[in-house]
């Protein structure tokens, strides 16, 4: 059995989730998640897997340690996968001793590299991560290298994504695809949306589609900017992802697993990035030109550049 242990929520977003859920989709063993709250407990649900709340505070999972123990002992669990930023030494040395005594492997999922954190297997699936080899060893230098598993051989990628057909690049841009992330902390769906519409020569001939997360707080103020304007598509709680994105000839979205969602299906793709574990990322696909990257939305203005990026593919 894998036991996913993660979180989501209107601050945190829903990224550790959701790559949960494609790696537990991906398997053939029974899966179980274990979470702070019930903000995603549906969701999983839905998905076809157990979820067991905790009822404690995702930003301090030291606090929940006696609580997991009782949680997980009359699982059957041969790997627990451990994916949140507010782990901390004594949390992870704590579940690996547990783990171990059930003879299960603890597996971290990292993309930050921060310090050595106790685990059996050390994860990173991203773009970026085989260059991180290094890091991670010097990391480890006085306590001994886990096993590694770094690169995209190891993303958490669902299955409709999976051996898409190559695609004829269009010259011309009639529906572009617009993802902000699960929860939108900046508000910039709203606003790219209300820059969108200001511009009459941008959007007389091209649809936005706009997929909205489940924790972004501005829907109603979206929703009635769309009733405005036919230009404006929004889709929530999309069931054929694959299928809306291979209708649009360009995608603009944040540095995430959507990125790797984008390359499958062949799309060209503009990114930005607004948190600081977004950027090797965005930063990877740009110096491989697979995808152009904008800068980050705490310091640059990445919705002018986008519309600008956009005006310049249309001549």
């Amino acid at each position: 059995m894998l036991v996913f242990r993660a979180d989501g929520n209107e601050r945190i977003g829903a990224g550790h989730i959701m790559r949960c859920l494609s790696w537990a989709e991906n398997t053939e063993e029974e899966s179980v998640f274990v979470v702070a709250d019930e903000k995603f407990i549906t969701l999983i649900e839905e998905k076809g897997f157990k979820a067991i709340c905790l009822n404690t505070n995702y930003e301090n999972m030291e606090s929940e340690l006696s609580i997991i123990s009782v949680t997980i002992e009359d699982l059957d669990v041969s790997c627990f996968y451990v994916d949140s930023y507010y782990v901390t030494k004594i949390y992870l040395n704590e579940l690996k001793r547990i783990c171990n005594r059930k003879n299960a492997k603890l597996v971290y999922v990292d993309d930050r590299a921060e310090f050595a954190y106790p685990c059996d297997i050390l994860l990173n699936y991203n773009i970026f991560a085989p260059d991180w080899r290094k890091k991670y060893c010097e990391l480890y230098d006085d306590v001994g290298v886990p096993e590694m598993w770094l690169g995209m051989e190891y993303l958490p990628l669902r299955k409709e994504f999976l051996n898409v057909p190559m695609r004829t690049i269009k010259n011309d841009i009639t529906d572009i695809f617009v993802s902000t992330g699960g929860a939108d902390p900046y508000h910039i769906a709203l606003k790219m949306i209300e820059n969108v519409i200001s511009n009459e020569e941008l959007i007389k001939d091209i649809v936005f589609h706009f997929v909205l997360g489940s924790m972004n707080l501005d829907k109603s103020k979206i929703y009635k900017l769309s009733k405005k304007n036919k230009n404006i598509s929004l889709h929530e709680n999309v069931k054929h992802m694959r299928e809306l994105m291979c209708e649009c000839d360009l995608a603009i979205s944040a540095a995430g697993s959507t990125l790797y969602e984008l390359n499958a299906c062949h799309i060209r793709t503009i990114t930005y990035t607004f948190a600081d574990n977004q950027k090797p990322i965005a930063e990877a696909f740009d110096k491989k030109r697979i995808m152009h990257y904008l800068g980050d939305y705490r310091t640059d203005n990445i919705i002018e550049k986008a519309i600008s990026y956009v005006m310049r593919l249309r001549g």
